[in-house]
């Protein structure tokens, strides 16, 4: 019986920590990238890419501090194929931009489904997160965000380790339920 509430105690005092953590709010970091979002359409027989780029201040955009890329990604049955699109190639608008720009791509007749994948690039923050959409001859196209979540890993993982030590007190509980000897 010693052993049982020795490991008892161990898993309370565990318990309370995991709960303790979970309660310290934490602060995500952010910096200023862009974000995407995109749409699909048909015209004349071509499917065309419509990205729109949302890239606000704090800080000021300037010609220092810009999207100087948009990066296509099609995928389907015959391969990947990756686009760039570019301020230097000006297929998109010169530094300084506006807020929200727009860009478009023609990705000419699709004879295959196609997966689409666009992410927009800061020259001082880095890559937006993914958007998705589907092109072809039996896509409905549209858009969704694909965008990583990290704010829920310390919920999630906490939750798990309560779990974890609920399974383990009940295997314990269960293994010492029968051996124990009758005092006399």
């Amino acid at each position: 019986m010693r052993g049982f509430k020795h490991i008892i105690r161990i898993v309370s005092i565990a318990t309370v920590l995991a709960v303790a953590a979970l309660a310290i709010p934490v602060q995500t970091a952010s910096a200023n990238i862009p974000s995407v979002a995109l749409s699909t359409s048909l015209n004349a027989g071509h499917y065309i890419l419509n990205i729109s780029v949302t890239h606000g201040p704090p800080p000021a955009l300037s010609t220092s501090h810009y999207v100087d890329k948009v990066e296509i990604t099609m995928t389907n049955s015959s391969g990947t194929k990756t686009i760039n699109l570019t301020t230097a190639g000006s297929t998109l608008p010169a530094a300084p931009q506006s807020a929200t720009f727009y860009a478009n791509y023609d990705m000419g007749a699709l004879s295959l489904n196609t997966s689409i994948s666009v992410k927009a690039q800061d020259v001082l923050h880095g890559w937006s997160s993914s958007v998705t959409a589907k092109a072809g001859p039996a896509a409905t196209g549209g858009g969704g965000t694909t965008p990583a979540s990290p704010d829920n890993t310390m919920l999630i993982a906490g939750i798990v380790v309560i779990a974890v030590l609920i399974v383990v007190v009940a295997m314990v509980m269960k293994r010492k339920g029968g051996k124990e000897k009758p005092k006399e």
